[in-house]
C-alpha cells in the first residue's frame, strides 16, 4: 500500500509540474503577442501624428474643380493611397487625375503639394472639397 500512495504522489507531483510549465508557457506567448500588437499600435499612431495635410487652393473651371494639397507633415504619403471627396461624395480613381511630377513621382514627400483634378458639376452654392490620407488624417475646405 505504501508504493502505490508513493507512486500517485510523484505523478501528481508530474502532472501539477506540467500544468504550471504549460500556464508559464501560454502567459508568456499571450504576452510576447501582447507587446507585439502594442508596438504595432504604437508605430501606427506615430505615423498619424507625424502625417498633416492642408489644402491651400480649390480652383472651378467650369466642370474642372482642381485641389493644391500641401503635405506639410514629416512623413511621405503615397498619393494613390488618398481618397478626396467634394460635397461629402467619393471621386473615384477613374474620374480624377492626380498630378505628382517631383522628382520623386509616386511619393508626396514632405513640404510637396499634389494637384488633385477631377470633373464635377457644381451650381452657384458653396461646396465642400475633402482629402484624408491612407492613415486618416483629412483636411477640407469650403469654397
Amino acid at each position: 500500500m505504501g508504493l502505490s500512495t508513493t507512486y500517485a504522489n510523484i505523478m501528481l507531483c508530474i502532472i501539477a509540474l506540467m500544468s504550471m510549465a504549460f500556464l508559464a508557457d501560454a502567459y508568456l506567448w499571450g504576452a510576447g503577442q501582447t507587446m507585439s500588437e502594442y508596438l504595432e499600435a504604437s508605430k501606427r499612431i506615430k505615423q498619424m501624428m507625424d502625417t498633416s495635410i492642408s489644402i491651400e487652393s480649390v480652383q472651378v473651371e467650369g466642370d474642372d474643380v482642381t485641389m493644391q494639397i500641401l503635405n506639410d507633415g514629416s512623413t511621405s504619403l503615397l498619393p494613390d493611397c488618398a481618397d478626396f471627396f467634394i460635397d461629402r461624395n467619393y471621386i473615384s480613381p477613374d474620374e480624377l487625375q492626380i498630378i505628382d511630377d517631383d522628382f520623386d513621382p509616386g511619393i508626396w514627400n514632405p513640404g510637396e503639394t499634389l494637384l488633385m483634378v477631377a470633373t464635377y458639376p457644381l451650381d452657384g452654392a458653396n461646396h465642400e472639397a475633402r482629402a484624408v490620407t491612407c492613415n486618416g488624417v483629412l483636411d477640407s475646405v469650403i469654397f
